[in-house]
């Protein structure tokens, strides 16, 4: 775990009680410094006591608990900014405290164009942290230069969750699932929940006993469920809502295939996923999956793992569906191999190494001084 000798870390998230993949990841890394006994603080700007108040009154009280959470700690310590938005009060803190501050960037936020002081900010950070190279190398598109530190950081599961999907035995049964894990909002739509429907249309005269199961809820499930209609498929779509852990566990152990096809853009209508925490969950599960182009294909071992398909084609994926439908054998091989590619890589030791490795990356310097030298940092 992380040795006693790391600088303590200030934690600033958007919201830690959240369900999205950035919140999921935030609180692993607060777990994983909390267990490694680094003393962590979390500011939360969702948090109770500044939501409170009237929203500008509210964004000062929480750069005020911010910086003084900074304070509280020793002089080593580090900032970390868990989105880019937080990115110039984390340059604030820095300022006001002399204590250097990463910013951990991962998907769409930093695939668009950012404004002129989140732009310094990030010039000035002592470190950036990606989840993906995909993430690294989009965000490179509005960055004045490349960062001197970059460091990859991909994602890791809390131990307790991985060891309940990693203990998910698959039984027999008389039809074939795909599942997928999203939710349904029309933001959401780049998830391509819209395209394994039409996909399962398309395998619908190959294989009667075939069923698509989505997994969440949102507003745009009546929209989906009409796409079902449409294309006569209604009896073959299971729409489940939000479910508990222990309710999707149940769900993966009747499930063939994973699947979630996310469509990538960058630019000012950027959309996609950074990494794919739901992919992991799937692999932890032994899943064989297929997944979009882009960051979610950082989680797999392309063709041991899993399949990447172009998004955007439906019969990609659907070549890539059908190639694992096709060959149950080979199918059960991938699925097991993404197992034991997520216990290997993705288990919140491994996750604890990578902190360790980021943190140790970190120098403390003046935040005054844009980085300038150019060093490239490994994990």
């Amino acid at each position: 775990m992380v040795a006693a000798s790391l600088p303590s870390v200030v934690v600033l998230c958007s919201d830690a009680d959240g369900v999205g993949g950035i919140e999921t990841a935030t609180r692993t890394l607060y777990i994983v410094l909390d267990s490694s006994n680094e003393n962590p603080r979390m500011v939360s700007l969702q948090s109770s006591r500044f939501k409170a108040g009237r929203r500008r009154a509210a964004k000062a009280a929480f750069i005020f608990a911010a910086l003084r959470a900074t304070l509280g700690l020793p002089p080593d310590a580090v900032i970390v900014a868990t989105h880019l938005g937080l990115a110039p009060v984390a340059w604030f803190c820095s300022l006001m405290s002399h204590r250097p501050f990463v910013v951990w960037f991962h998907g769409r936020e930093v695939w668009r164009p950012a404004s002129k002081l989140k732009r310094m900010a990030v010039d000035h950070a002592a470190a950036i942290w990606s989840v993906s190279e995909f993430t690294q190398r989009e965000s490179f598109d509005w960055l004045p230069r490349r960062h001197p530190a970059e460091v990859l950081l991909h994602h890791g599961l809390q131990e307790a969750h991985l060891s309940k999907l990693a203990r998910i035995s698959h039984c027999e049964s008389s039809f074939t699932r795909i599942v997928t894990l999203s939710r349904l909002d029309p933001q959401n739509r780049y998830k391509g929940i819209d395209t394994l429907i039409r996909a399962t249309a398309a395998l619908a005269t190959q294989s009667s006993n075939l069923q698509l199961s989505v997994i969440g809820g949102g507003e745009d499930r009546a929209y989906l469920e009409n796409l079902a209609r449409q294309l006569g498929v209604s009896d073959m779509v299971t729409f489940h809502g939000r479910l508990e852990w222990k309710d999707i566990e149940d769900i993966y152990a009747e499930s063939t295939i994973f699947a979630l096809p996310s469509r990538q853009r960058s630019g000012l209508q950027a959309e996609g996923d950074g990494f794919g925490i739901a992919t992991i969950e799937a692999c932890a599960a032994a899943l064989p999956v297929v997944v979009g182009e882009g960051g979610c294909s950082a989680s797999i071992v392309e063709g041991v793992t899993g399949i990447s398909a172009t998004p955007a084609d439906l019969s990609h994926v659907l070549a890539g569906i059908t190639l694992l439908l096709d060959d149950p054998a080979a199918a059960r091989r991938m699925g097991e191999a993404g197992r034991e590619h997520v216990l290997r890589n993705f288990s919140e030791p491994a996750f604890a190494n990578r902190v360790r490795a980021a943190l140790r990356a970190v120098r403390v310097t003046n935040a005054a001084e844009p980085r300038r030298e150019r060093v490239r940092l490994g994990e």
